[in-house]
């Protein structure tokens, strides 16, 4: 619990590593080992910490997407790993607050990154998922975007893309009864 009133110290060190350009600005053996350390050091200290570590989501958020963009492999499996952690923390949470995730998926959808579009649909379907959020509510905010990745030519985003957009649909039709 003490842990707690120290999460933003703990974190925002290694939060700036994801995004250091010093360490990221020559590929190789020791800029993919920082890379990995770092997000191997979050997700340890996030196992621990847990909610503290929700305290500065958009920080996570952008440095799960900036891990997400990496073109080193073992770095995109461990971000992949931390953003697993991540979610499992986020819905776990009895009073957090959904709503400060849309402005960071609205913001984000409309990068052309594939690795960027993975993460951000999965964050929309694992809010779709639960019952406490009103993803409709909050449609106007992602839907040009979700219509962007319709026109994508990654077929799996495509098809991901589509099926939110049915869900939405049927969704609404059950709820107007047409």
């Amino acid at each position: 619990e003490s842990a707690q009133c120290f999460a933003h110290e703990i974190t925002t060190p290694i939060l700036r590593c994801f995004s250091d350009e010093d360490d990221y600005s020559a590929p190789g053996p020791e800029r993919t080992i920082r890379g990995y350390k770092a997000c191997e050091a979050f997700y340890n200290v996030a196992k621990v910490i847990r909610r503290g570590v929700l305290q500065d989501m958009e920080s996570v958020f952008d440095g799960l997407c900036k891990l997400y963009t990496d073109v080193e492999q073992t770095i995109k499996e461990g971000a992949q790993s931390l953003d697993r952690l991540v979610r499992d923390i986020v819905v776990e949470q009895r009073r957090f607050d959904y709503s400060t995730l849309i402005p960071l998926i609205a913001a984000r959808i409309h990068v052309l990154n594939p690795s960027v579009r993975q993460l951000v649909l999965g964050w929309i379907v694992l809010l779709d998922s639960l019952p406490q959020v009103d993803m409709i509510a909050f449609l106007p905010h992602y839907l040009e975007g979700l219509f962007g990745i319709l026109a994508s030519d990654n077929r799996d985003f495509r098809m991901q893309a589509a099926g939110r957009a049915r869900a939405t649909i049927a969704w609404h039709r059950g709820l107007r009864g047409t």
